[in-house]
């Protein structure tokens, strides 16, 4: 079984400066948690101030031994290479860089398909458009809204609530609205994995690509023959 791709979307803005700490400490036990899932991770930036640079602090800390955790790293062509310090991280993460046409936009979009679930955490208005689109693109996406900023806005988590009645871990997820505790790391990797084998978030089934080529020929034949009579009627 392939090992579940998550992408960690958020930041520090929007999120009031005495629980900037609190913030940076969650992002790393949450690497923690997803280094002993074995959970692959989807990034674009080493900012900072983006979650993701103190998720994976979390993870650098977990790895021993021999082992290094695969971090995927999708970004536009911008000249910019995050992590490229062979110091920081590489000794215990083996980064995979992929280049993707496109302004950031595109990009997330890409970043989103390339995934299986999606993290929130903190963020500002790119963060929230995520939590909208993962959906849409029938990506689990777990909003984590215990430090402020958009991943605690109402109308998300009103339009995720069906996702999570689905799947039945309505109550599992209520928790990462609250104050954050201990523990609350391993439980959020655990419903993202919980999560993405429910398929919830999968609006319909989709059919195998032999079946969609086929119907879609015949339905461009229907259509052809239909245009053919049409204009045949119209002559006569």
């Amino acid at each position: 079984m392939k090992p579940i791709k998550l992408l960690i979307v958020g930041s520090v803005d929007n999120i009031e400066p005495t629980k900037v700490e609190d913030f940076k400490r969650a992002c790393r036990e949450l690497g923690e948690a997803i280094a002993k899932a074995h959970l692959e991770i989807v990034i674009a930036s080493s900012r900072r101030s983006r979650a993701a640079r103190y998720v994976l602090e979390g993870v650098a800390a977990k790895i021993a031994g021999p082992h290094r955790h695969r971090v995927w790293i999708l970004r536009i062509e911008d000249g910019r290479t995050p992590f490229d310090d062979p110091s920081e991280f590489d000794k215990r993460v083996e980064f995979i860089r992929k280049r993707l046409p496109g302004d950031w936009r595109t990009v997330r979009v890409s970043q989103i398909q390339f995934a299986d679930a999606v993290l929130l955490i903190g963020g500002d208005s790119g963060t929230l458009s995520c939590g909208y689109l993962a959906p849409v693109l029938e990506k689990p996406v777990l909003p984590i809204g215990s430090f402020g900023g958009t991943a605690t806005d109402p109308n998300l988590w009103r339009n995720l609530a069906r996702y999570y009645q689905v799947s039945k871990l309505s109550e599992e997820v209520g928790k990462f609205r609250e104050h954050w505790e201990p523990g609350n790391a391993e439980a959020a990797v655990d419903t993202i994995q919980q999560l993405v084998r429910s398929r919830a978030f999968k609006n319909q089934p989709r059919l195998p690509l032999g079946i969609y080529m086929p119907l879609l020929l015949a339905c461009l034949a229907g259509w052809v023959t239909l245009f053919a009579l049409h204009q045949c009627i119209k002559s006569g």
